[in-house]
């Protein structure tokens, strides 16, 4: 163990910190057991002010909705999803994949099986290729999993979709919850709301109209974080247009660093973190809960790998 700026670094694993990519927090499992009961089906009439001409669903979380989506357009094993993400790099969540993979096959690109689409609009920072991606001719899926407010910056993430995949605890402190936006000439069988998915609307409905606030929160945290880090001569990796609300805050890593071995690291010290993988880039928690305190700590941790290892 170092004391490091009044931060203690290398603690034991049962005095470590827990900072999550997702805004819950141990605290919240109490405080959203005791939310009053509100209106249950505000996420969707949200949902649905925001995206006119859907219909809405709440699913269980993001993975789920997007299996819906997948089978609602009944793909064959030997069919293609083509993925397209912001930045169109090496990264794409194996969360994603994966679910596909019950489904059809993925690619990269454009195949001579492609039969659908999906955008993933990356941590928050939205894809600014929509019209070009609609001008393919291909059923469209949306993953706004990290990308619950963002849009681009023309405002038409979302219009040209077929179906809008969302994940709640990505931007909510909720642990569970998601929600399919699909087009009103897709129908999905009728079923009774469960249980789960009360509790899903009743905790978001409490937190939804902050909506704004959290967004101007993660901003400044955004901000912070790139403060601190210009410090080291750390530049963030994405673009950030005006409609962006960022999810996590990725940054450049030198070349001649380990990546593995930061993310052991970093991990090991309390802080849920990843490579963006195919880049020398890495990114970290940013969201809502975290205070400046915080942030400083991370980059403590960060700082104090990079010059150990430099």
């Amino acid at each position: 163990m170092i004391l490091q700026n009044d931060f203690v670094i290398n603690a034991p694993a049962y005095l470590s910190p827990s900072y999550r990519i997702s805004p819950f927090r141990t605290t919240d499992i109490c405080k959203n057991k005791n939310i009053g009961k509100v209106n249950n089906t505000y996420p969707e009439e949200y949902l649905l002010s925001r995206f006119l001409g859907k219909k809405a669903l709440i699913t269980d979380n993001g993975r789920s909705a997007l299996g819906t989506s997948l089978s609602i357009l009944e793909l064959n094993r030997d069919d293609v999803v083509t993925i397209f993400t912001t930045t169109n790099n090496f990264y794409i969540s194996g969360c994603v994949t994966s679910e596909i993979e019950k489904y059809c096959q993925w690619s990269r690109k454009i195949e001579s099986n492609t039969k659908a689409i999906l955008v993933n609009h990356e941590f928050g920072f939205s894809s600014q290729k929509m019209k070009e991606y609609a001008s393919l001719g291909f059923p469209i899926i949306e993953d706004f999993a990290h990308s619950f407010i963002s849009d681009s910056e023309n405002g038409d993430a979302g219009y040209y979709a077929d179906f809008l995949i969302f994940s709640f605890s990505k931007y909510f402190p909720i642990q569970i919850g998601g929600a399919l936006l699909y087009n009103q000439n897709y129908q999905i069988p009728f079923y009774e709301k469960k249980y789960i998915n009360s509790y899903i609307s009743n905790v978001i409905s409490n937190h939804i109209e902050s909506i704004s606030n959290i967004k101007l929160k993660r901003l400044k945290n955004y901000n912070y974080y790139t403060k601190l880090f210009s410090k080291i001569d750390l530049a963030p990796y994405f673009i950030m247009y005006k409609n962006d609300c960022p999810g996590v805050f990725c940054f450049e890593v030198p070349k001649e660093i380990d990546l593995v071995k930061m993310k052991i690291f970093i991990n090991s010290n309390g802080i849920e973190s990843s490579i963006f993988y195919g880049e020398n880039a890495y990114f970290l928690p940013c969201h809502q809960n975290l205070e400046e305190c915080d942030i400083e700590y991370i980059y403590n941790v960060v700082k104090y790998f990079l010059e150990a290892n430099l």
